[in-house]
């Protein structure tokens, strides 16, 4: 289990701090280049902070997620 962070340019897994697809439940790497660790992502963050519109913008993105804090 772990924490997907999307970020402004990148989205990263918390579980092993690589590439990530923010659209994928799991870091599979299906449709992405790159090799996943297979952790299923069970919450939503990011490594920036006060960018406005980011925290909407991220919960569009993935509404399964709950939001945690850094």
């Amino acid at each position: 289990m772990s924490t997907l962070y999307i970020n402004l340019s990148d989205s990263r897994c918390g579980a092993c701090d690589r590439n990530a697809d923010p659209c994928e439940s799991a870091h599979v790497m299906e449709t992405m280049r790159g090799e996943g660790c297979g952790a299923t992502y069970t919450a939503v963050s990011s490594h920036y902070v006060g960018v406005p519109g980011l925290y909407d913008r991220i919960r569009e993105m993935r509404p399964d997620l709950p939001w945690v804090g850094l």
